[in-house]
């Protein structure tokens, strides 16, 4: 008698070529030619792999950690119906082959019987991941596209509108396609005008949401009590309380919580918006007044805004307290309250660090030593690697324990899907990155300085570029990568002359020390 299997079968869209029924009919054909006993089906009916809960692949999971497992092998169409995600789709496998000892047969995927299987299966996992990625860019187009025409996105309206549905075509099976656009809600509309009339006279989120509550309004979400951040994500939405449709506004929520980047909103050039899509609940000039109210709060200190940093930011220091230098317009000031070592201008400041790095930094020889010695330090460093091959692989077999732990917290049900995923792609990548550096602990070194020369001219001509007309974060890495410091010390000298050191600190022989001074007290210039 042949092998007792599991099916495994899931759509994510109800369709005829890829629904389960065919699905079944399919795995079930394949499983009794070979003379195999079918335990089980388990289905997952609509449902995606990336964003949704799978109660039918949990309980398949729940199935295969019994001790002996109830099949000994389990059927699915393809990679895909497993998992799109690769580190997903990886630790499922491994678990199941390794840990428990169960053969995986995907119908649709050839199988030689040789080492080329691996090789083909993590191929086609590729594959699925990049068919969910394409299906991903596509919506967003569709999405987008709709916002050009008017038309919402998805989702729900927001607080103070409603959702109006338009008939814009019919499919070929007789079925309307709706569009949703925002219509003002009779109720609620009124309360989003009166809210932004009272914020643009002075008024206080707390005393208008206060106030709200004393008049039984619930708020968006059906509470009796307001927060004063729901009144703060109203003026934050001001774009479409004046009419227009904003879509790509948000950054991607994480699975384990907060915004891809850290920050919840993209840049305004990233935004697609649709100008007068749908009535205006509030009128432009009282929009302009609560929008000002908001930036001057978001720039006040204390706040969440992201500082705009200067060259020398975080590199200049002060000489007397030890403090850092910050670009302040066209300054740089001391940041440390009370301190008295002054400011120094900035153009004049910057102007000099780039005369260090012109004059100091980039002659052939010079740099020719450093790339010399960064290779030495290379070769170096690969050689104390090599010594590390124990480590490296001592702490891939920890990584592989916290691996098949995590999915046994899976299994059991101790960690949602969402969680499972949000621990195990980080995982995954330090496997990867283990693996990584015992192959290249492993692999000879091969050190050429015949074209040393060349390199040489073309990172001379490189950083010039980029400290005369190059963008700011490329001239902040240049100044980042060769100073660790660069310290500004007191003035010192009589009358309207005097003068300051400027020490810089770099690991990079004879890169050491400026001084500057002036004449008139005020505008320092480099005097080497």
């Amino acid at each position: 008698m042949g092998a007792t299997v599991a099916l495994y079968v899931r759509s994510s869209k109800d369709r005829a070529d890829v629904s389960c029924e065919s699905q079944v009919v399919e795995l079930t054909a394949a499983a009794h030619a070979r003379g195999e006993t079918i335990h089980r089906v388990y289905e997952d009916r609509a449902l995606s792999s990336t964003r949704d809960e799978l109660p039918g692949f949990t309980a398949l999971l729940e199935a295969a950690r019994q001790d002996p497992p109830p099949f000994t092998k389990i059927y699915a169409l393809d990679t895909s119906r497993l998992a799109r995600d690769t580190y997903h789709a990886q630790s499922v496998k491994y678990w199941l082959r390794k840990k428990r000892g169960i053969e995986l047969c995907f119908l649709r995927l050839p199988s030689s019987g040789t080492y080329m299987d691996v090789a083909f299966e993590k191929t086609m996992e590729i594959w699925d991941e990049l068919h969910s990625n394409v299906s991903k860019e596509k919506a967003i187009m569709g999405q987008k596209q709709n916002i050009r025409r008017g038309y919402r996105a998805g989702g729900k309206a927001p607080y103070g509108y409603r959702l109006r549905y338009d008939v814009v075509a019919t499919h070929r099976d007789g079925k309307e396609i709706r569009k949703a656009v925002n219509e003002p809600d009779p109720v609620t509309g009124p309360l989003i005008a009166e809210y932004f009339e009272r914020r643009a006279r002075g008024e206080s989120r707390a005393s208008i949401t206060r106030d709200f509550e004393a008049r039984g309004v619930p708020s968006p979400s059906g509470d009796a009590r307001w927060s004063q951040s729901t009144g703060r994500a109203f003026e934050e939405n001001l774009d479409t309380y004046l009419g227009h449709l904003v879509y790509n506004r948000h950054q991607e929520h994480l699975r384990g919580g907060g915004y891809a980047g850290g920050r919840k909103f993209r840049p305004r050039g990233a935004w697609v918006v649709h100008p007068d899509a749908h009535p205006p609940l509030t009128t432009a000039a009282i929009a302009a007044v609560v929008r000002s109210r908001l930036e001057e709060r978001s720039r006040r200190p204390g706040t969440t805004e992201t500082r705009t940093f200067c060259l020398l930011t975080g590199i200049l220091r002060c000489g007397s307290c030890g403090g850092g230098y910050e670009g302040d317009r066209a300054l740089y000031r001391c940041g440390t309250p009370g301190c008295r070592n002054g400011r120094i201008a900035k153009a004049t400041i910057e102007r000099i660090v780039a005369a260090v790095i012109e004059e100091d930094f980039l002659t052939p020889e010079r740099l020719r030593l450093i790339v010399r010695r960064d290779r030495l330090r290379q070769q170096q460093r690969i050689e104390r690697t090599k010594s590390r091959l124990s480590t490296l692989e001592r702490d891939l077999a920890v990584v592989e324990r916290k691996l098949a732990t995590l999915w046994d917290r899976h299994a059991d049900g101790t960690l949602s899907l969402d969680q499972y995923r949000h621990l195990n792609a980080p995982l995954w990548q330090r496997r990867e990155a283990l693996v990584a550096q015992l192959a290249e602990a492993s692999a000879p070194l091969e050190v050429d300085f015949s074209h040393d020369q060349e390199r040489v001219a073309r990172l001379i001509k490189d950083v010039t570029a980029w400290l005369t007309s190059g963008k700011e974060a490329d001239r902040r890495y240049i100044v980042g990568r060769l100073f660790t410091e660069i310290r500004l010390g007191p003035r010192f000298g009589r009358g309207r002359r005097w003068e300051r050191n400027l020490d810089f600190v770099s690991d990079i022989a004879g890169l050491s020390g400026g001084h500057v001074a002036s004449p008139a007290g005020f505008e320092p210039a480099f005097r080497p």
